[in-house]
């Protein structure tokens, strides 16, 4: 209703004005309609604000930029093992972030000693993990459209049996020419990789290329392992179905060996052919890196330079042990009862 006016009459008794009772009905109309639409308003009219922007008292107001809603809630050099409130924040210069990047996280308890966050770099990049039982899990990367599924350098950066708990992690699996020679015969081939030398690992690298001139293809699998310092074994499995396998399968044997670059303490292998090759054309890729982690795809800056001097005993070597399979098409049987490539 709209505000009711008591008239008082003409001074100084009152003459002409609303009788007592006639007033008093307005009062109780007006003042009705007060408690009415305060009753409407429900509890939180009545309730107390919160006091800090993470003010969790049961019962409190809620204000713009509490939690981080509706403005930043920033905190500067907290450890996140210890951030369980509950909201949103802008980390800067965090402990125990996943990366070294400032960025948002997003906080969510169910009891105490369960919790999950969620945090976004600035540079894009996601991770969650989680707080079981007091004990807080690894950080977990959330592969997204360009970091992780549909980089171009490591478009299929799963895991095998993706769906398993247990499947083994895989990275570069496209394949990317690791460099060529040209220009005539080449008697070797080194090929500098971004690979660390790493202790207790074993990858396993695969060479698919060419040679006399494109016409032979053959793969090779490489396998080697260090322990304690020191390469320990080795293989390599040549497999070609081409006549052209006389040519890495002769004598002397073909040789693979790996080593350490002493500059720079990364893995080179070298491939020594049994004689020249013409316009040998190599690309490579990792079948299995066990728990190497090797930026860009494995095989992004790797350069190969052909016929160069093979590596010293002092650059940590290793050779393989050279495996070839053989085909019905390019082998034979020779008058001491083995079979060898024709």
């Amino acid at each position: 209703m709209s505000r009711q006016e008591i008239d008082l009459g003409t001074r100084p008794a009152g003459v002409g004005g609303d009788t007592p009772r006639s007033a008093n009905v307005k009062i109780n109309a007006m003042t009705q309609e007060l408690y009415n639409r305060v009753d409407a308003l429900g509890t939180a009219a009545s309730g107390t604000l919160t006091t800090s922007t993470d003010d969790h008292t049961p019962g409190r107001v809620v204000r713009v930029g509490d939690f981080g809603v509706g403005a930043v809630n920033s905190i500067v050099g907290v450890d996140l093992d210890g951030l369980r409130a509950i909201g949103t924040y802008y980390s800067m210069s965090g402990v125990n972030t996943p990366n070294a990047t400032n960025g948002w996280v997003t906080v969510n308890e169910a009891g105490r000693g369960y919790t999950l966050q969620e945090y976004v770099g600035v540079d894009s990049a996601k991770w969650v993990r989680i707080e079981a039982a007091g004990v807080w899990q690894p950080w977990q990367k959330v592969l997204t459209d360009g970091p992780g599924l549909a980089s171009t350098q490591q478009r299929l950066g799963l895991k095998s049996r993706a769906f398993q708990a247990d499947g083994e992690r895989l990275l570069g699996l496209n394949i990317t020419e690791a460099g060529k020679a040209s220009g005539g015969l080449v008697s070797s081939l080194t090929v500098h990789t971004t690979m660390p030398y790493t202790e207790s690992e074993s990858p396993l690298i695969r060479c698919v290329g060419c040679i006399n001139g494109y016409t032979s293809p053959f793969t090779l699998d490489l396998s080697w392992y260090y322990y304690q310092g020191s390469f320990n074994s080795g293989v390599a499995l040549l497999n070609s179905a081409s006549p052209g396998i006389s040519s890495v399968q002769g004598v002397p044997r073909l040789k693979i060996i790996v080593y350490r670059r002493p500059e720079t303490g990364l893995m080179s292998i070298y491939i020594g052919f049994p004689g020249a090759v013409y316009l040998p054309r190599f690309a490579m890729y990792s079948i299995q890196t066990g728990a190497l982690e090797v930026p860009a795809a494995y095989t992004a800056n790797w350069t190969t330079v052909a016929d160069i001097a093979p590596p010293t005993a002092a650059m940590n070597m290793g050779a393989l042990t050279v495996i070839t399979t053989l085909n019905t098409a390019n082998c034979a049987r020779q008058a001491d009862g083995l079979i060898k490539a024709i």
